[in-house]
């Protein structure tokens, strides 16, 4: 099982794809698929759900601490 709401990093194959363009595009894990074996992603930058399944978690940085956080703070409360 993976974490949702986790970053990742979904592959774009050679066919659909210039030889400038990157060989990945950044979404959000928001779940599994009920037909295939495939993961759902949630593509900002395009606004949409996309199931695919060649895809890479970046679960540390799912739940990373912001620095300016208040739970970082020394202020004795």
């Amino acid at each position: 099982m993976r974490s949702f709401g986790c970053p990742i990093c979904v592959h774009v194959p050679k066919e659909k794809r210039t030889k400038l363009e990157p060989f990945g595009k950044k979404g959000i894990f928001v779940g599994y698929s009920e037909d295939t074996k495939a993961f759902r992603v949630y593509v900002s930058w395009q606004n949409y759900i996309k199931t695919c399944r060649d895809v890479i978690f970046d679960e540390d940085a799912a739940f990373w601490k912001s620095k300016g956080s208040h739970l970082d703070s020394d202020d004795g409360i």
